[in-house]
């Protein structure tokens, strides 16, 4: 299982992190995987769940973007994106259901069906597709994504899971992996309003967050992997390179697990943190202001 959170700030940078995937049991790293991907340009998507299943679903939004959008930047809306994602996690589904369920009836699949619908009982056809209506994957396959980007209206985030798809710009962030795991970091992110902090205390939170709901029973580890998108070139994703990989690790230690001001003093160090293309975050002379703007408003474009 793999915790993402997705985080936006008051200065429209998102913040994407998530952990590497552990065996269950005892802590120990399985072979690396991508998580994150490229729906379009300038948005990007990351997943929690079947590895293969959540790939599949990724490729067919892709290739559909691509076909209707091209490589153009700013051509598609983060919302658009989010629904073609849905689209194709709900063709996986039905594909899937079709194929364990028709054969109970003796029918070979969704061709045949079709072909031999208009001959079935009505009650068949009722029970066929109620049964198909209500089949899920498994828990342990269960895929669920975030998508996230800029458009023309600025940063989104938005959750899809289980064939919805959710806006998360009022709150500022969105989570998605085991739910004990999610709940905790929903928690913390809601206490504290993430959308309206600077950025590098909404960097501090969501990884205090993710440290927070940490499982390694379930599979669940700590976050390694943080990336970082900037609202003046959101096509070049930046990744958090190893010293500030280490300021965040340290900052969590001394303020979390050594006590030494708990949450409040962890986003209150790190208010000054700043992105930079080099390593991560950096801590500049003097910290920028932080006003806090209103929320982002919901966008208005249709699915």
């Amino acid at each position: 299982m793999t915790l993402c959170i997705v985080s936006h700030s008051a200065s429209g940078h998102l913040v994407a992190m998530s952990d590497r995937m552990l065996s269950r049991g005892p802590a120990r790293h399985l072979p690396p995987t991508p998580k994150g991907y490229i729906l379009h340009s300038s948005i990007y998507c990351m997943y929690a769940g079947g590895i293969s299943l959540a790939g599949s679903i990724v490729l067919a939004a892709q290739v559909r973007l691509a076909n209707e959008y091209g490589a153009r930047a700013g051509a598609c809306s983060v919302h658009k994106a989010a629904h073609y994602l849905r689209e194709a996690y709900e063709a996986a589904r039905l594909i899937e259901a079709a194929a364990q369920i028709l054969p109970l009836y003796f029918i070979s699949g969704p061709g045949e069906y079709q072909q031999k619908r208009h001959t079935l009982p009505a009650s068949t056809i009722k029970s066929i597709e109620r049964r198909i209506s209500r089949w899920g994957f498994a828990s342990e396959e269960e895929p669920a994504f975030i998508v996230f980007g800029y458009d023309g209206s600025g940063p989104h985030v938005y959750k899809v899971q289980a064939s919805r798809v959710d806006g998360h710009d009022p709150f500022g962030f969105a989570a998605i992996g085991l739910d004990t795991s999610v709940s905790i970091v929903d928690q913390l992110m809601y206490d504290h309003q993430a959308w309206h902090m600077p950025f590098g205390a909404a960097l501090a939170l969501a990884y205090v967050a993710a440290n927070n709901a940490v499982d390694t029973r379930n599979g669940v580890g700590p976050p390694e992997d943080v990336l970082i998108l900037r609202p003046d070139s959101p096509e070049v994703p930046v990744l958090v390179g190893i010293l500030g990989t280490m300021r965040l690790k340290h900052l969590y230690e001394f303020t979390i697990v050594k006590g030494m001001g708990g949450i409040q003093a962890a986003i209150q160090l790190a208010h000054s943190f700043m992105p930079d293309e080099n390593l991560g975050v950096t801590l500049p002379t003097a910290p920028p202001p932080a006003v806090a703007p209103p929320p982002p408003p919901d966008p208005t474009d249709g699915p």
